[in-house]
C-alpha cells in the first residue's frame, strides 16, 4: 500500500540524513535520478540490460557532497547471465568512450 513516489523520498530522505542508516538496497532502475551521495559502498545484486541506466545508477553517490571514496561491487558467479551482461556493459562504454575521443579531436 501507499504512495511508492512518496515511500520512495522517504526512504532517499532517511538514508541521506541518518548515519545509522547503512544500506540503501535498490534496483539499478530504482536509483535512476536519485541523488544518494551519504552511500560509499554500492552493491548490485543483478545486472541491467542498459548501459545508460548501469552509468547513470553508479553516478548516483557521485554528486556535490559526496565525500571519500565511492566502491562499486557485483557479485558475478562464472557462466552466469549477470556475467555476461556486465562483459557487454564494458563493451559498449568502451566503444562509447572512443567514439566520444574522436569527436573531441
Amino acid at each position: 500500500g501507499g504512495n511508492a513516489t512518496m515511500d520512495r523520498s522517504k526512504a532517499v530522505t532517511a538514508f541521506q540524513n541518518d548515519p545509522s542508516i547503512k544500506v540503501f538496497a535498490c534496483t539499478y532502475a530504482a536509483a535512476y535520478g536519485l541523488t544518494l551521495t551519504a552511500g560509499m559502498d554500492n552493491y548490485y545484486y543483478a545486472q541491467t540490460f542498459s548501459a545508460e541506466k548501469a552509468i547513470q545508477s553508479e553516478d548516483r553517490t557521485h554528486r556535490i557532497g559526496t565525500v571519500g571514496t565511492v566502491t562499486y561491487t557485483t557479485p558475478l558467479l562464472e557462466g552466469s547471465p549477470d556475467k555476461r551482461l556486465r562483459k557487454a556493459l564494458r563493451r559498449k562504454r568502451d566503444t562509447a568512450s572512443s567514439v566520444y575521443d574522436l569527436l573531441e579531436e
